[in-house]
């Protein structure tokens, strides 16, 4: 259920209450591995800009952004900040990850520290948003469309499962360790997942109008 923001008005200044934020949708299956692989393109040319959601974790990690194949130029979003990775990084942070084209595919890393609750270094282990890139070709990740709140835009919801292998018997298979949501300069990226039949979804992205399609 989305509940509309709450604003606050106190000597002339307007504050937004985090408790009624209309954060993304969750993974609806928790417990049982998605099924649904996805795959992301570009919709416009420019930035592509992450922002974090939250994450629900006792490893660090990070992400990056993969261009067409090509290895990431940079990672951010460490969904632990502070001493100790005592606290997650704040809602709504924003990570420009790299310059796009149109119609570039997009590829997701999360870099995965089990030795270091804020994130790598060390690494331990890299996961893809491309399940045919992870170990046994298993599938990471959860993706939705997002209508966008007061601190993140319209755009394509993503979160990670870090555990890996999934069958390990710590893994809880919630896909919401590493959560963000990341948009396009001029509209909203694509998300598509393998199959058959497509189910078009339009959405206002914060910069433009974008297009996000599933094939179910």
């Amino acid at each position: 259920m989305i509940s509309k923001p709450s604003l606050i008005a106190a000597a002339g200044l307007i504050s937004l209450s985090a408790s009624v934020m209309a954060v993304p949708t969750p993974y609806g299956n928790p417990g049982v591995a998605n099924p649904v692989t996805y795959t992301f393109t570009a919709a416009g040319t420019g930035p592509i800009i992450a922002y974090f959601v939250g994450e629900s974790a006792g490893y660090g990690s990070d992400i990056g952004l993969s261009i067409n194949g090509a290895a990431p130029l940079s990672f951010g979003l460490q969904n632990h900040t502070g001493a100790g990775g005592t606290t997650s990084t704040p809602y709504g942070t924003a990570f420009n990850m790299g310059n796009a084209n149109a119609g570039d595919v997009l590829r997701f890393e999360l870099r995965v520290s089990t030795g270091n609750y804020n994130g790598p270094p060390p690494l331990t282990y890299t996961l893809n948003s491309d399940a045919s890139l992870n170990p046994g070709g298993e599938n990471h990740i959860y993706s939705s469309a997002y209508g966008g709140d007061f601190q993140i835009p319209a755009g394509t919801y993503v979160g990670f499962e870090d555990i890996s292998p999934l069958g390990d018997p710590l893994n809880d298979l919630d896909y919401n360790d590493h959560q963000f949501v990341f948009v396009g300069v001029t509209g909203t990226p694509v998300g598509v997942p393998d199959g058959g039949m497509t189910l078009a979804m339009l959405g206002m992205a914060f910069a433009g109008l974008g297009w996000l399609r599933r094939k179910l």
